[in-house]
């Protein structure tokens, strides 16, 4: 940006949170955003707590990409497959 700082945070490290868990947290209780709270986002968590997983379609979407391996932790890193 206009005052040199990153624009995005890069990985740190590995995830010590597993996609397994994760795809389960949002295919079972993603309406009330469990998969964003095991993965650190709390702001998100609350957010589809209080919508209701954004009236089941951000649950839907959540579930799909934990599916695929494509949602991040709080830092980052794409949680292991195991």
């Amino acid at each position: 940006d206009a005052e040199g700082l990153p624009l995005r945070r890069d990985a740190i490290g590995t995830s010590t949170r597993t996609q397994t868990a994760t795809y389960l947290f949002a295919a079972f209780l993603g309406f009330v955003g469990a998969d964003r709270f095991y993965l650190g986002q709390t702001g998100l968590g609350i957010a589809k707590l209080l919508t209701c997983g954004g009236c089941g379609i951000w649950a839907m979407i959540d579930v799909i990409l934990a599916g695929m391996g494509l949602q991040k932790d709080v830092d980052g890193n794409t949680p292991q497959l195991s």
